[in-house]
């Protein structure tokens, strides 16, 4: 037992080398960095009870929170007054339903929302997004292979991380 600790103990010390070192390093000290702010907030108050909030994402002057556990995935809340605008989006398999919703992304004009469960990607009118209770969805992706992270780039191509095991890789839409 002794001889395996020793041999453990000798590679540990043999493995580190003192000799290598970083070309391109910078070191930096918290002098470098700037001047610390006092970040204030306010306490909003609304109206109806935030259930379990998975993320939030915020347009214009409008609260989107995707809420786990409940009827409908995402309830919008108006952050002027504080009141509920509505919710949309219901869980579940059905056509027009989600199950495994990731937080929406914007860009431009769109909202988009995967679903990893159904390997499904949605695009919906920002405005309308915000204010319908039942979004008209102006596009839909289905695609193939499973995926982790999906992306939405600003000239509308999408970029995925494939979960094949066979391969890693980015696939381009």
């Amino acid at each position: 037992m002794k001889k395996i600790y020793c041999l453990v103990l000798i590679f540990c010390v043999s493995a580190c080398d003192s000799t290598l070192t970083y070309q391109q390093a910078r070191t930096f000290s918290q002098q470098d960095l700037g001047q610390e702010i006092l970040l204030k907030g306010r306490n909003v108050e609304f109206d109806q009870m935030i259930m379990r909030p998975k993320c939030m994402v915020l347009i214009d002057s409008v609260l989107i929170l995707t809420n786990l556990g409940t009827e409908f995935l995402l309830h919008r809340f108006n952050l002027r007054n504080g009141k509920k605008m509505g919710e949309s989006i219901p869980f579940g398999s059905g056509p027009e339903e989600m199950l495994g919703m990731e937080k929406p992304q914007i860009i431009g004009e769109y909202v988009w929302i995967t679903d990893l469960t159904k390997l499904k990607a949605y695009q919906y009118d920002k405005q309308d997004f915000c204010l319908s209770d039942k979004p008209t969805l102006t596009k839909s992706i289905q695609f193939t292979d499973y995926f982790d992270k999906l992306m939405v780039l600003s000239n509308h191509e999408i970029v995925a991380s494939g979960l094949n095991t066979a391969r890693s890789h980015l696939s381009f839409y």
